[in-house]
């Protein structure tokens, strides 16, 4: 596993070199979902926050890029800050015109999340 992490970082670096954003965007969401599946949420998170600029090079890049990170805030039991992220990403899909029935899936989550908002909330 670790050779595939070094594999990925170094990607990330040749491409950044090159000035290759998009190939640089898609292997630093590869390198994310590879420590993520690793349960590694502490390893993933500085690669959803250093390189923002080249991540959120496009409106697709931008989206992967706050699923994401709501889905390691979410692990991480950060439910307020996955909260807010679900609600950008919903506002954002509204503002690009993404059909109300594809929201479905998002609302559901920010149910799910303001729950373990409030539980947290009543149990301290």
């Amino acid at each position: 596993m670790e050779a595939a992490i070094t594999h990925h970082e170094k990607a990330i670096r040749v491409a950044s070199s090159l000035g290759l954003k998009e190939s640089q965007a898609s292997t630093l969401r590869c390198l994310v979902e590879l420590l993520l599946g690793e349960g590694r949420l502490n390893d993933a998170q500085p690669h959803l926050e250093s390189p923002k600029s080249v991540a959120d090079s496009s409106l697709f890049n931008l989206g992967l890029r706050m699923v994401m990170q709501v889905c390691v805030w979410r692990r991480q039991g950060r439910f307020e800050e996955a909260e807010s992220e679900v609600s950008r990403v919903m506002d954002m899909c509204r503002k690009l015109g993404v059909p109300a029935d594809s929201l479905e899936h998002w609302k559901g989550f920010l149910q799910e999340v303001e729950e373990k908002v409030n539980n947290l909330g009543t149990s301290g």
